[in-house]
């Protein structure tokens, strides 16, 4: 418990001085990082007290890797002003189809923060930084456009409205 009370304290800490010098903080959301890594423990829900510390209103916070499978708590966390999602590493393990049914809810609600990111790096022989970039890259654009096109079929955005998401 005292750990955990010191371990609170120099996040918020470092959080706000990051906020003074125009620094954003990334937090890793969601699944992954090893076999044992606590998934629980990931959901980008829980950083709601921190999210909503008036002492942090300066801080950016940059919700790595979509939360997933938490992907949907991010809607409401977005729609604070100082807080993004990025797409990194999304577009390796998903599907174009399944990145658009994970950003829809993110691009119906706060397109303007949410943050094209890759995670491209060495992931074994044969796959290094090339390969995953353009492996993220493709997938990544190719979901924001079936995303894109199923929110102008539905009338929720129009044609140049989506041009404008996209080229965000």
């Amino acid at each position: 418990a005292e750990y955990k009370l010191l371990q609170d304290f120099l996040f918020r800490y470092v959080a706000r001085k990051a906020g003074e010098l125009g620094l954003a903080v990334h937090i890793h959301t969601g699944a992954g990082c090893g076999e044992y890594f606590d998934d629980r423990g990931s959901d980008p829900m829980l950083l709601d007290s921190v999210l909503n510390d008036s002492s942090l209103r300066k801080t950016n916070f940059v919700l790595l890797h979509g939360g997933s499978p938490f992907d949907r708590h991010n809607v409401a966390l977005i729609m604070k002003p100082n807080v993004w999602v990025d797409t990194s590493v999304l577009g390796l393990l998903y599907s174009p189809a399944e990145l658009a049914r994970i950003m829809r809810p993110w691009l119906e609600m706060m397109p303007e923060h949410v943050i094209f990111g890759t995670d491209a790096g060495p992931f074994g022989p044969g796959y290094g930084w090339e390969e995953t970039a353009w492996v993220a890259s493709r997938n990544a654009r190719r979901g924001l456009g079936i995303v894109l096109t199923q929110m102008i079929r539905d009338g929720v955005i129009t044609e140049p409205r989506a041009r404008e998401i996209a080229e965000l």
